[in-house]
């Protein structure tokens, strides 16, 4: 992949790519098929969709092909307390061959989310900075959905998985 990562991840993102685990600490779920198989979809159809909003009315990117910003949706009348810049995903490729990176900077935490697709498998990567780090790999087999897992490592998994009721952290 010829996208870059930012500094403070590039480390942590190339020890999980070289080891295809989190390591030591990390807790490991295996991913029913159908549930891996509605994912592998899901970050399919944002790939597509990166690609149909690039260089478009809402990209405020634009100039800068395979570099896609949108402004971040809130509820009527809400406004943020301190301003974020909206997150910035940079992508090569497709969903068959490709890749992307995501990027959110903001005072409170800093998230880099590095997903690869090949025609075997989606492996997507999560690195939250700032004062609750964590780290999320997923790993969804194309070929046998039922070898796919999620690994999680960092106290900030836990508390985001109960206040999604459960589900897997980093899907929402």
């Amino acid at each position: 992949m010829s996208i870059a990562v930012p500094g403070w991840a590039q480390s942590d993102i190339a020890s999980i790519r070289a080891n295809r685990s989190l390591g030591e600490g990390a807790t490991r779920q295996n991913m029913p098929a159908e549930q891996a198989t509605q994912i592998d979809s899901l970050l399919s159809g944002s790939m597509d969709q990166l690609k149909q909003i690039d260089e478009g009315p809402t990209d405020l990117a634009r100039d800068r092909p395979g570099v896609v910003q949108q402004a971040l949706a809130l509820p009527p009348g809400m406004e943020m307390p301190v301003k974020i810049d909206p997150p910035t995903t940079t992508f090569e490729g497709d969903r068959n061959q490709g890749s992307s990176v995501t990027v959110m900077d903001n005072p409170m935490m800093s998230t880099v989310t590095v997903t690869d697709y090949s025609p075997d498998s989606v492996t997507s990567i999560t690195v939250l900075g700032g004062m609750m780090p964590g780290t999320q790999l997923m790993h969804l087999d194309r070929k046998n959905p039922g070898n796919s897992f999620v690994e999680l490592k960092g106290e900030v998994w836990n508390m985001m998985g109960g206040a999604l009721g459960g589900g897997l952290p980093g899907i929402m």
